[in-house]
């Protein structure tokens, strides 16, 4: 960690632009986190703080690893530290709807909408859809929330793999659990990642360039969930395989 920031400061240094000054920040703010997982691993390892999930994202590294705890417990410590405290930033008087896969982690476009536009919605889900092992769930399953305080809630909706996953009808269902979430004041927000193939370890370049095809090519999340098209926005982000 230390040789990523030593590396950090000699691009601010040796190159004093704007461009270099970015790359320096990315550097830095990547040893950070980097060095928050490390170092809270190692102290679940001497029974400190309370046992976390630990999630290792490379076969070939062994500290190559991410932690949910860890990456909400960073995104309060921003907060939203550069004077981003949910009661004082400017809200728009709408309701945002985050779609994750994994509810543990911080949505990339919140993170986004907060850095560049330092604004945040009136009312903001965390949504992620499960399909359950069953042909139909009932009506009376379909939805769950949890309230986490600060204008955000947790919102899981579940689908059997005969329903039809129609997620703003399913939506209206939080009326009843003390979330309401107009229809026509609702934004939508997708990440959408873009696959680049890259020279190098991997598989094999065509392999790589046939997945980056297939996935361009394959159906868009908000037509599968029945999302209106003009309350849908996308944020991408290029992943290199």
């Amino acid at each position: 960690m230390a040789l990523i920031l030593v590396l950090g400061a000699g691009i601010a240094a040796l190159w004093s632009t704007p461009w270099a000054s970015l790359a320096a920040s990315a550097i830095a703010v990547l040893a950070f986190i980097s060095g928050a997982y490390s170092m809270t691993k190692q102290a679940i390892q001497l029974g400190f703080p309370p046992s976390m999930t630990i999630r290792y994202t490379s076969v070939r590294e062994m500290g190559q690893i991410y932690m949910p705890a860890v990456n909400w417990a960073l995104l309060l410590q921003a907060i939203r530290r550069d004077g981003l405290d949910p009661r004082s930033l400017n809200r728009a008087e709408r309701t945002a709807v985050y779609a994750v896969a994994d509810p543990t982690t911080v949505p990339q476009a919140l993170l986004h909408n907060l850095k560049h536009n330092q604004v945040l919605h009136a009312r903001n889900v965390i949504l992620t859809v499960v399909f359950q092992e069953v042909p139909w769930v009932s009506m009376d399953r379909r939805v769950q929330v949890v309230p986490l305080g600060h204008g955000f809630w947790r919102v899981t909706l579940n689908f059997g793999f005969m329903n039809t996953p129609d997620v703003p009808r399913a939506l209206e269902l939080t009326q009843s659990h003390g979330l309401h979430i107009p229809v026509f004041e609702t934004s939508y927000f997708l990440s959408r990642e873009a696959a680049v193939p890259t020279p190098g370890g991997g598989m094999a370049n065509w392999r790589e360039r046939l997945f980056a095809a297939m996935s361009r090519n394959a159906g868009g999340v908000a037509e599968f969930f029945r999302l209106p098209s003009n309350a849908v926005l996308e944020v991408g982000t290029r992943v290199e395989i």
